[in-house]
């Protein structure tokens, strides 16, 4: 949006930031509850002061609820029955690979919400149930793995490798009308993920990581209060907690203990195979915990057409990223099943890292 930078968006719930650590603050790894979602703000230009960049400002405002207990269902799911194919033998032999073809596919997103006391006290609560599963074309499951003594691709043309990814959600919101002046909002919303075994072109489905996230939440509370019809008082805290671990330490994970190959010629040159661990960190076995806190208050004073606010925006955050000492530190390159090549990696690693932004 005008000429700015991804790295620019910011992504809000509530009026609360929920990027995690990584980067420079916009990298969320959440899916959206848009069950429990009111309106969705944008803000392209102009932004407020409270903003420490120009781009998309994005707050998804979640439902309050009401007097009369209501709810919504949005639900759709889809596997490879419903999809087609216009690939046929001329461009089989014209050197057109495979397509990457549909697996599974579904989306279903409950909400309801209504009074605790009428008048006094409304939830919303809504969950969210996604998985999305796809067959990369061309690649099949290895007919060698987990097996220690092979060291070599062999593709079962009978079973197709895919990538695999699910995610659930649920959430909750509380409103309290104190009185005619004073409102309290409280809003927790828990999120589980795994990109489980996601492969892609050039890895093999047993050399694919496990991209899980154990604990992924976002906490708030908020405050407002009308002492006059030109006086607006704000005060919001929250909490955003994620972890994300790279094949996290699965002793039951038979690929856990084989050391990694790719292979520069062979069936698919480039592939990754064997063992896992190595397909998307840059140290293996990563397991990564970012907190970040942001608070933030503000006094608005609004006469007619001209209004002024005051008030302050802070963010705190720490991460703390730790890679163990595993047969991953330790991988191979072959040519044609020639070893020409080994890397090696030193670990174990930590890392400890802390932001403060005012």
């Amino acid at each position: 949006i005008h000429g700015g930078r991804l790295d620019d968006t910011r992504l809000l719930t509530a009026a609360i930031t929920i990027p995690n650590t990584d980067g420079t603050g916009w990298s969320a790894n959440v899916l959206p509850n848009m069950g429990s979602t009111q309106e969705v703000s944008v803000d392209y230009s102009s932004v407020t002061a409270e903003s420490i960049t120009g781009g998309l400002q994005i707050n998804m405002i979640p439902k309050t609820g009401g007097n009369s207990y209501s709810g919504t269902l949005f639900a759709t799911a889809v596997n490879s029955a419903f999809e087609g194919s216009n690939t046929d033998a001329e461009l089989v032999a014209r050197g057109l690979r495979p397509p990457n073809t549909l697996k599974l596919q579904y989306d279903v997103n409950p909400g309801l919400g209504g009074p605790v006391k009428e008048d006094t006290l409304w939830f919303y609560t809504s969950a969210r149930f996604t998985r999305s599963a796809n067959y990369i074309g061309g690649l099949f499951q290895n007919r060698n793995a987990y097996d220690p003594t092979k060291w070599a691709y062999e593709p079962d043309t009978e079973g197709g490798a895919f990538s695999n990814a699910a995610e659930q959600s649920v959430n909750l919101r509380l409103t309290w009308q104190v009185n005619p002046i004073n409102k309290l909002s409280f809003f927790y919303d828990q999120h589980w993920r795994c990109q489980c075994r996601t492969t892609a072109a050039l890895v093999s489905q047993e050399a694919a990581n496990e991209l899980e996230y154990p604990i992924s939440d976002l906490m708030s509370v908020s405050y407002t209060a009308t002492p006059s019809n030109k006086l607006l008082v704000e005060a919001r805290f929250g909490a955003r907690r994620e972890e994300y671990a790279y094949t996290p330490n699965n002793l039951q994970d038979p690929g856990r203990e084989l050391i990694p190959v790719t292979e520069q010629g062979g069936l698919i040159p480039g592939l990754l195979y064997r063992g896992n661990g190595l397909q998307s960190p840059t140290q293996p076995y990563q397991r990564t915990l970012g907190v970040s806190m942001p608070s933030s208050a503000a006094l608005s004073y609004v006469t007619g057409s001209h209004s002024a606010k005051v008030g302050f925006y802070n963010v705190t955050a720490q991460r703390t990223s730790r890679v163990p000492d595993n047969a991953a530190h330790l991988s191979y390159q072959f040519n044609n099943g020639v070893p020409n090549q080994l890397t090696q990696r030193a670990t174990p690693l930590y890392r400890a890292e802390r932001q403060k932004l005012d």
